[in-house]
């Protein structure tokens, strides 16, 4: 069945629409919602199948101009049952992607991951992949990436509980070099201001 994934509009103020594609995937609320590179050009977003929640899906990169789809990361299942997903991505100005890159059981559900690591990688999310930090960021609810991707504010939820919001902040920085810094005890919805 082809479906329209959403629409959007381009520069013109123009309505795009986004190329159909043959399966049932539906972009890209889940994992931290969609993203914009920074000159705006194209979005990324974890799509997952309509019939899922939150067990499987892929990467993709979407020209804002064409609405044309680029699919990376697509999921197989690993002999032992996991399967990985991309969270919480970040297009840095230098054309790197950062993100964090679950390790998931098939029967698990988002919240459970047994390896969440920070990583960054060429921009189609495979490319040079490389882990950043020795943390596991299994319970990580959001992230604030700095905008030029130096570090990221992570909300940590206190126990493992899919119904929490934000959690306990720390800064991290990606080149792994320095310790973790404790910010506040507890935040949410984080945004950059004015």
């Amino acid at each position: 069945m082809e479906r329209n994934c959403s629409l959007q509009w381009d520069n013109t103020n123009a309505l795009v629409r986004i190329e159909k594609q043959q399966d049932e995937l539906s972009c890209c609320s889940q994992h931290g919602g969609p993203v914009w590179s920074p000159d705006s050009s194209s979005f990324y977003g974890v799509a997952i199948p309509l019939t899922f929640c939150c067990q499987t899906g892929e990467l993709w990169k979407v020209d804002a101009g064409n609405g044309a789809v680029t699919r990376s990361l697509k999921i197989t299942f690993e002999g032992d049952g996991t399967f990985s997903l991309p969270k919480e991505l970040y297009p840095a100005p230098d054309s790197k992607l950062f993100f964090f890159f679950g390790t998931y059981r098939r029967d698990s559900g988002f919240t459970g991951a047994r390896v969440l690591n920070m990583v960054r990688s060429a921009p189609d999310g495979e490319t040079d992949r490389t882990v950043l930090r020795d943390e596991n960021f299994i319970m990580m609810n959001e992230a604030l990436w700095a905008p030029d991707a130096s570090f990221v504010i992570v909300a940590t939820a206190p126990s493992r509980d899919w119904n929490q919001d934000g959690g306990v902040l720390e800064l991290y920085y990606t080149d792994g070099q320095k310790s973790a810094v404790w910010l506040a005890r507890h935040g949410q919805n984080m945004k950059w201001g004015p």
